[in-house]
């Protein structure tokens, strides 16, 4: 199983088994993909759930997700490059980054190529302290591909 799906499902798995952090809170999944991090936190005590990725994809499948468990009420898909369509703030974003570009690569080659250079992590801070509620929480895993990645 391709390493950013594995971190996804594990992603989902501990929010599922953490739903202090947000339940009767807002929520931000950013780089949604197919929404599990938000469908997650919508069914299990989310008050607002937002999503967003830049993907046109991956908004059109969060949003099917979203419709599948009827949590239309509960959630909003935004199609966005980080923060940019981003107005709001949250108690707790979640932002399961991406791993790779468009073509699946391994080992040292990955690495290298692994979020796209630190540009998109330091993009992500720099704009997430605007869209962070005092005393919000940052989930944010990470995957480590060997020795150049640690």
């Amino acid at each position: 199983m391709r390493p950013e799906i594995m971190t996804s499902i594990q992603l989902a798995r501990w929010l599922y088994s953490n739903q202090g952090l947000y339940r009767n809170k807002s929520a931000l999944d950013m780089g949604c993909g197919s929404g599990i991090q938000g469908v997650v936190m919508a069914i299990f005590g989310s008050k607002k759930v937002v999503l967003s990725d830049v993907s046109k994809d991956a908004v059109a499948n969060s949003k099917e997700n979203i419709k599948k468990y009827e949590l239309e009420n509960q959630c909003t898909v935004f199609e966005s490059d980080l923060f940019e369509n981003i107005e709001v703030s949250f108690d707790i974003i979640v932002f399961n980054h991406p791993f790779f570009g468009d073509i699946y690569k391994s080992g040292e080659e990955a690495a290298i190529e692994m979020l796209g250079g630190k540009t998109i992590i330091h993009r992500f801070f720099d704009q997430a302290k605007l869209h962070l509620n005092k005393n919000g929480t940052i989930v944010m895993p990470f995957f480590s591909f060997g020795r150049r990645n640690k």
